[in-house]
């Protein structure tokens, strides 16, 4: 089943992306994803792959929906 409130981790996580001196990672690490995160990225190529993608994939949509659009309000900015 695939969790949806990654969705708003996700647009967390990519919006620190943009940001500068700020990682993505710390934001999961204070949204208290980080160790599910790693989890899941070494369980792609388990025999679990598909419980593993309906973490990540959500997470996946909300990073890049934050990078492409918050990068694109900076750059009207400046």
């Amino acid at each position: 089943m695939i969790e949806w409130r990654n969705l708003y981790r996700g647009l967390i996580m990519g919006a620190s992306d943009v940001v500068p001196g700020v990682s993505g990672g710390t934001m999961a690490v204070l949204l208290g994803i980080y160790e599910r995160f790693i989890d899941a990225l070494n369980g792609i190529f388990t025999r679990e792959w598909k419980r593993h993608l309906a973490f990540l994939i959500p997470l996946g949509v909300g990073i890049v929906a934050a990078m492409v659009s918050l990068a694109k309000v900076i750059k009207l900015g400046i």
